[in-house]
């Protein structure tokens, strides 16, 4: 959602210094800023593809605890899917076009795995397991990718160290 609401504010703000200097400023300015927004629809929706991996020193209840936690806020659902968590994003963000419509536009699905490790550690893979693309960007992948990347955050503060290494 951050991620949306500063495209939209920066796109906005853009059209109109572009318009107060000309018609056709303005008009260049749409075009070449709707083409840019596209392409960075594109990039976030490669990057959000890839899974990413995380080990933490901790329990596995306690990192379950912090998912179930996080997913409670508003925006993401859960629903049934191919992992042990499945959430899925729903409103307004990049490529879609109104609340509730997942079944067209593609709303991501956030699937996550817990698996246990020798040491007591737990390893969280965190991916994208549904998600339909127009133009090859997914619908709603800003709020995919600001939410994984909150995961990531609270995952390694809840392990007191933010050196904990995640390989992409």
């Amino acid at each position: 959602m951050q991620i949306f609401l500063i495209v939209c504010a920066a796109f906005g703000l853009g059209v109109v210094v572009s318009f107060s200097i000309g018609f056709g400023t303005g008009v260049v300015f749409v075009l070449v800023g709707g083409l840019a927004v596209m392409i960075l629809g594109v990039i976030l929706s490669l990057i959000a593809k890839r899974q990413l991996d995380i080990i933490v020193p901790v329990p596995r209840g306690d990192v379950a605890q912090l998912i179930v936690t996080e997913f409670k806020k508003m925006g993401w659902k859960s629903v049934e899917g191919r992992g042990e968590f499945n959430y899925r994003s729903w409103g307004i963000g990049l490529g879609v076009a109104g609340f509730g419509d997942y079944k067209a536009l593609g709303h991501p699905v956030m699937s996550i795995d817990l698996e246990d490790l020798p040491e007591g550690d737990t390893a969280v893979s965190i991916w994208m397991s549904e998600g339909r693309s127009r133009w090859g960007q997914v619908g709603g992948v800003d709020r995919f990718l600001s939410k994984r990347w909150m995961l990531s955050r609270k995952l390694a503060a809840l392990a007191g160290s933010t050196n904990n290494q995640a390989a992409l």
